[in-house]
């Protein structure tokens, strides 16, 4: 049975400029491309794998069609070590943290725990036409998640604002 957590949990986003999980666009048809095509065949799945799991885990439905997966780092605004803010490695901030004397052993407490980490990629179509310092909000299993975009305040800003980034993968890998 799901579980509806009642919260809504606000940070920013920005984007790991290193690339973008999609299928390969790059397949050329043809008998002479049977090794490529083997390439291709594989990469396609191995997106489709990569989408399922993180729509499993993290309850976003939003994956489900995704065309492309977009590496990012969610951060609680205003700490001041960034690094400790990172919502995939350091988990979320629940309303209701785990508490370890509900658990029967440490290593169950610890999944637990490591159950509030949020995920690193998210779909690329949350970003549609939207711009730095725009608002995307979708329901998790966390319950609501709202975004600010910030490209600009964080690391990677060299590369532009947040649509400008998201430009520059989509170009490079979807076309």
């Amino acid at each position: 049975m799901e579980v509806k957590v009642e919260q809504v949990l606000s940070g920013d986003v920005f984007i790991i400029p290193t690339g973008l999980l999609c299928p390969s666009n790059t397949f050329v048809e043809g008998e002479d491309n049977l090794p490529f095509y083997k390439v291709w065949k594989k990469k396609c799945e191995k997106y489709r794998e990569d989408r399922e799991h993180y729509q499993k885990i993290s309850g976003i439905k939003e994956f489900e069609n995704s065309v492309g997966l977009v590496e990012v780092w969610c951060t609680t605004p205003g700490l001041k070590d960034l690094k400790d803010s990172n919502w995939s490695c350091h988990g979320i901030d629940l309303l209701e943290e785990p508490k370890i004397e509900d658990f029967p052993s440490l290593d169950e407490y610890q999944a637990a725990v490591r159950g509030n980490l949020f995920v690193s990629y998210l779909p690329i179509e949350l970003f549609y036409n939207k711009v730095e310092g725009d608002t995307v909000e979708f329901e998790s299993r966390w319950g609501t998640i709202r975004l600010r975009l910030n490209q600009l305040s964080y690391r990677y800003r060299e590369y532009g604002s947040f649509e400008e980034v998201l430009q520059q993968l989509r170009m490079k890998y979807i076309g």
